[in-house]
């Protein structure tokens, strides 16, 4: 069974999601060994041709406790963060169905203006190999990136303003920003939190100070169509998840958890959970253009 989703305005079918490797509370705020604090430079190192190489998974479930419903205003509303934040720790409901691997490229490869005049970093991200069918964490988001004074911010094509706020200034626990991701067009919405300094094990090497962030995006009360058009409930759609960030290395572990309705991988199912995780292997600079 397919779903169509229609989004106060536009029309998508949606696919999208990720856990998270052993991570700890560090309060230290500076470690003996001398790790740097994370501060708003230093937590996403953005030098032109620098790089980040992840290990990259995508692991379809069923979603078991789907549900439309007859009336759009009685669609309950998200969960609390906190609720949301640990829901991420815990394995999905349902039966897998697919889990694919490969490997996801970041890199900052010199500047991108979009169709308004902005002028911004240019940050590509190619999975490999292509065509797997494997999505890359929404989390780490837009080609078009930007480090202000106060946040570190991304850019739709068609937007002056931000669409995504990635970090701001303040990196207290507990700060929280928001904005719209689709001004204009759709009551959609990002929010964004710093959940805490924590350590964390990646591939073998204890990573401290490291930050912590978690993001919800808020994409609205949806009609629900079936293959026909034909209107059938109303839900709500929504996706979550970490970023964890190394101070003068950058982002270096991503979960994301989304919702799929509609998605040939689900078989006969009508709705699923993907969980997305990316796992760093690899950092370093380069050459611009490489």
């Amino acid at each position: 069974m397919q779903i169509g989703l229609r989004v106060l305005g536009f029309t998508a079918f949606l696919g999208f999601c990720i856990l998270l490797p052993a991570c700890s509370d560090d309060s230290n705020p500076e470690s003996p060994s001398g790790i740097p604090v994370p501060t708003l430079d230093n937590v996403w190192p953005n030098e032109d041709g620098n790089f980040w190489e992840y290990e990259l998974t995508n692991e379809t479930r069923s979603w078991t406790d789907f549900t439309l419903y007859e009336n759009a205003e009685d669609v309950p509303p998200i969960p609390p963060l906190q609720t949301l934040y640990e829901e991420l720790g815990n394995i999905p409901e349902g039966p897998v169905f697919e889990t694919i691997a490969g490997t996801l490229h970041m890199k900052f490869n010199g500047e991108i203006t979009n169709d308004v005049g902005v002028t911004a970093q240019r940050k590509t991200m190619v999975i490999d190999p292509g065509g797997s069918g494997l999505w890359a964490p929404h989390l780490l988001g837009t080609e078009i990136w930007q480090k202000q004074a106060v946040r570190i911010v991304g850019f739709s094509l068609y937007t002056a303003v931000p669409t995504w706020i990635y970090l701001e200034s303040n990196l207290s626990s507990g700060h929280q920003f928001q904005c719209d991701i689709a001004p204009g067009l759709a009551d959609a919405t990002m929010t964004g939190r710093v959940w805490r300094r924590c350590r964390i094990e990646i591939n073998g090497t204890s990573l401290k100070n490291c930050l912590e962030c978690f993001y919800l995006v808020d994409l609205g009360v949806q009609m629900a169509t079936n293959e026909s058009g034909e209107l059938i409930g109303y839900l709500r759609d929504y996706w979550y998840g970490v970023v964890v960030y190394a101070p003068e290395i950058g982002p270096v572990y991503c979960h994301e958890r989304c919702q799929l309705f509609g998605n040939p991988v689900l078989q006969d199912q009508p709705a699923g959970i993907l969980d997305i995780k990316a796992t760093l292997v690899d950092y370093g600079a380069s050459t611009v253009g490489d």
